[in-house]
Formats: structure tokens, C-alpha cells, sequence
């Protein structure tokens, strides 16, 4: 019943670990109904397929639509304003969950960049205080199962 976050998305290592991050590859997460999934990074510089990839959920899974994309850094903002707008219009905003990929309290200033600088790229997407307010918070806590 815990949640799962997958990294999805280029590696910046020096290693070929991303040839394992594809969102495509966790399709096979339709097999099992009721995990509540995230893919992390949005999956740059596969957006789209993180979209269409939970475009299969939201079809398949009939009310009971368990998988999240993480908006955590790591898309150039150029990719990520226009992969926000595109999941937005193809996805709604209830399945978007904002992460900031550092720790407290030692990061606490780079956490503060990133929720601020997520929020200007929301509002760029053309997000509106409501869904900012769901992206930063209420669909964290239902992925997480407190809601």
C-alpha cells in the first residue's frame, strides 16, 4: 500500500543507466492494479512518452487511475513549461506531483529555488492557483495515501 517513486528520465552519470529509465518500459505496471506509482523528472527527454504512458493508465485503469508524474528538476525549463502545458490539456492537473529532489534542512535554500521557480513554470504553463495549490500539495498527499 506505499507508494513508488521510479526514476524515469536521463542519468547524469557517466554510466548507460538511463537506456533503463523509458517510461514505455513501466507500462507493464498495468498488471498491477492499485500501486500508486510516480515517474520522476517528468521523464526528460522523454516527456511525451511519460504522457501518453499515463494517458494508458488514465484509460486503462477505469476509476482507479494509479500512476503520478513528478515534476522534480531536471528538464532544461524550455521543455518542461511545454511538457507542463501539454500534460495540463492531455491529463489534468490530479495526477501531477511536485518534488524538489533535495534534502532538509541543509538544502533549504536550493528547496526554496525550486518550488519557486516550479511555480513560475505552472503559471507559465498556464496553470491556475488551484492547480498550483493541487501540484505542490493535494495530489502528493493522495499519492501518498493521507488524502
Amino acid at each position: 500500500r506505499k507508494p513508488m517513486l521510479f526514476h524515469t528520465g536521463i542519468l547524469w552519470g557517466t554510466s548507460d543507466t538511463s537506456q533503463y529509465c523509458r517510461p514505455a518500459f513501466f507500462e507493464i505496471m498495468l498488471h498491477y492494479p492499485g500501486i500508486r506509482f510516480a515517474m520522476a523528472h517528468i521523464s526528460w527527454p522523454w516527456t511525451d512518452e511519460c504522457l501518453a504512458v499515463n494517458g494508458k493508465f488514465r484509460e486503462n485503469q477505469e476509476g482507479e487511475w494509479t500512476s503520478y508524474i513528478d515534476i522534480t528538476s531536471g528538464a532544461p525549463r524550455i521543455w518542461k513549461v511545454d511538457a507542463l502545458r501539454k500534460a495540463l490539456c492531455y491529463l489534468g492537473d490530479e495526477h501531477i506531483i511536485y518534488g524538489s529532489d533535495c534534502r532538509l534542512p541543509e538544502g533549504a535554500d536550493y528547496a526554496a529555488l525550486r518550488l519557486r521557480e516550479d511555480t513560475e513554470m505552472l503559471r507559465e504553463a498556464g496553470a491556475s492557483p488551484e492547480t498550483i495549490a493541487r501540484v505542490m500539495t493535494e495530489n502528493a498527499l493522495r499519492w501518498l495515501g493521507l488524502l
